[in-house]
Formats: structure tokens, sequence, C-alpha cells
């Protein structure tokens, strides 16, 4: 019993805390019109090496904001 009670606690926190983050992500990086995607890659040093990955996303990105976007939405890498 007591397991059960503390079972169902952790699965409406959690839900809780993941309804509570679905809403804000709506609010700062989705909008009528635009998707905000944040990245960190090294294009330049010691590791920019790994660069070809992000230029690869921005092609994709490029690619998807060409065919429409996501629901008539841009894709803006930031």
């Amino acid at each position: 019993m007591y397991q059960t009670t503390i079972r169902h606690l952790f699965v409406t926190s959690a839900f809780l805390a993941f309804s509570m983050s679905a809403e804000s992500a709506e609010q700062r990086g989705v909008t009528d019109g635009e998707i905000r995607i944040g990245q960190t890659m090294p294009y330049s040093g010691a590791l920019s090496a790994y660069s070809a990955l992000g230029k690869a996303e921005i092609a994709y990105f490029n690619l998807v904001n060409d065919r429409g976007g996501i629901n008539g939405r841009k894709i803006k890498l930031i």
C-alpha cells in the first residue's frame, strides 16, 4: 500500500513537471511562424573538425525550410 502511494505520487509529480516544461517550451522557442533551436558547435579552434556536424544540421534545416518548414513554421538555428 505504501509503495503504491509513493509510486502514484511520483508519477503525478513527473507528469506535472513535464506538462510545465512543455508549456514553457511553447512560449520560449515556438511562435506561429518560427521554431528556434539553439546549438553549440566548435566552428573554430582545436575541435573544429566537429563543425561538419553543425554545418550538416544547418543544411538539413535549410532543406526543411525550403519544403515548407514544420507545419508551416520555419526553423531558425541560433
